[in-house]
């Protein structure tokens, strides 16, 4: 029973294994094929204080792509946004939200 239990387990993981390595392709591919175009609206980018694999300043290569960019900083790296300050990005959003559905244009942190 125990090799047999063995076996399913290593199948299982190669399954895995080319599943993920066909999601890998398949993202690098539309990373090449993708030809960003202009877009007259604005955008919203959010970015972390501590510089990951993004730039440290995404105006540059925005600017050239949307009518109008807002930027807005929370502390911490790229994952900290989602963790630690998981609160403080939900509160953005949602004032981006109401900002977008015309109910309450001011942006308010909460603590």
């Amino acid at each position: 029973m125990r090799g047999r239990k063995s076996d399913n387990l290593a199948q299982a993981s190669k399954m895995l294994a080319r599943a993920a390595q066909r999601a890998k392709d398949a993202q690098n591919e539309a990373l090449r094929s993708y030809e960003p175009r202009y877009y007259g609206g604005k955008v919203t980018f959010i970015r972390a204080t501590i510089r990951s694999y993004f730039p440290a300043d995404p105006t540059p290569i925005w600017r050239r792509m949307v009518g109008e960019l807002e930027i807005h900083t929370l502390p911490g790296n790229h994952l900290d946004m989602l963790r630690s300050q998981v609160y403080e990005l939900a509160s953005i959003v949602r004032c981006l939200l109401r900002e977008t559905l015309g109910k309450t244009p001011a942006l308010r942190l909460i603590s």
